[in-house]
């Protein structure tokens, strides 16, 4: 049995309507507000340990993030979030 023609070009179109998505999780006991640069979606992590549902577009520039820290002998660069599953 075949499909009707607009039916088949819609199952063929699906998977481009759904984007993905990454949980990132707040390294920083802060409650940070965060606009997504490639979507524009909003979020928001409470505390430290906080996790977001993140759009996969969002993620890499947020993954980048880094708070510089310095101590007596050297500085370094510690990021604010992490993935998780």
């Amino acid at each position: 049995m075949q499909k009707p023609a607009d039916k088949m070009a819609f199952e063929q179109d699906a998977p481009s309507l759904y984007n993905s998505s990454v949980k990132l999780q707040s390294m920083r006991d802060a409650h940070v507000l965060y606009t997504g640069q490639e979507t524009g979606k909003s979020y928001e992590w409470i505390r430290a340990g906080s996790i977001q549902v993140v759009d996969a577009l969002d993620a890499p520039i947020l993954l980048g993030k880094r708070i510089k820290t310095q101590s007596c002998c050297s500085v370094s660069d510690m990021p604010i979030f992490q993935t998780v599953d």
